[in-house]
């Protein structure tokens, strides 16, 4: 105690002599500690914490096409589907994309621009996802392009635009100008695989003439459009470890 002090008063007098220098040090040190702060609040948030509302994330990965020596991080919705069919060291794999959609619930006001996200009919299981309300998407929302108009919504997006209305699920919304029947709603900790990029509205891909108009009217049937992220889930037994999707030959010679 009496070293501490000892150490008040030395810096006390320092301080009465060089006010200036004083001040110029402690700010610095505050900008350090303050940047230090943030950048480990960041990695923390992104890195060290899982995803929310997932059943074992340790067990997800994300998939990775080399094509031509390079590594592309996207894939057709073509090649998606060949994969997803022929997979063994994954249970399955899961397609999705993300995208600014314009939104209204019919009232007379401006539309909303919310953050939406397409994503294939097993995005929710594979996931391990349960609903606050209704139902998640299923793999038969996600086939013959435009037939399935239902969206999903996230609980934040629920409680902050229909205030938490248990009877949301059933009425119809509005994405784009087009009319999308609500059948669930999120559970309150499921942001989806990606912290800090949460979605407000998930549609089917197979939505994507609705929702994304400005992409090819045939980007659903383009093997080499390269505008899906895909990512799977282990089977019991695999290793743990990040795994790669080489291009089909199909892909490479288109």
């Amino acid at each position: 105690m009496e070293n501490l002090l000892q150490d008040i008063r030395y810096a006390a007098r320092l301080f009465a002599k060089s006010p200036g220098f004083t001040c110029l040090a402690v700010a610095a040190l505050a900008l350090g500690i303050g940047a230090n702060t943030a950048i480990f609040s960041l990695i923390n948030s992104v890195l060290l914490r899982p995803p929310r509302g997932i059943h074992g994330p340790g067990r997800l990965v994300m998939l990775e096409r080399v094509q031509n020596g390079a590594v592309l991080g996207s894939f057709g919705r073509p090649d998606y589907l060949d994969y997803a069919e022929q997979t063994r060291t994954l249970t399955g794999i899961a397609a999705s994309c993300r995208t600014p959609v314009s939104f209204s619930d019919g009232d007379e006001r401006v539309p909303l621009r919310i953050r939406g996200e397409l994503v294939s009919g097993n995005y929710f299981s594979i996931l391990g996802a349960k609903p606050a309300l209704g139902r998640l998407l299923l793999p038969e929302d996600d086939g013959a392009p435009g037939a399935h108009p239902v969206a999903v919504l996230s609980f934040g997006f629920w409680q902050r635009v229909f205030g938490s209305d248990a009877n949301v699920v059933g009425t119809s919304i509005d994405l784009n100008g087009y009319g999308f029947t609500v059948v669930g709603v999120t559970a309150p900790d499921f942001n989806g695989i990606k912290t800090g990029q949460e979605s407000d509205v998930w549609v089917p891909i197979a939505m994507q003439p609705q929702t994304i108009p400005r992409m090819s009217t045939n980007v659903l049937q383009e093997r080499n459009a390269g505008w899906l992220n895909l990512f799977g889930r282990l089977t019991p037994g695999a290793p743990a470890s990040t795994r790669r999707s080489r291009s089909s030959p199909r892909s490479r010679a288109g």
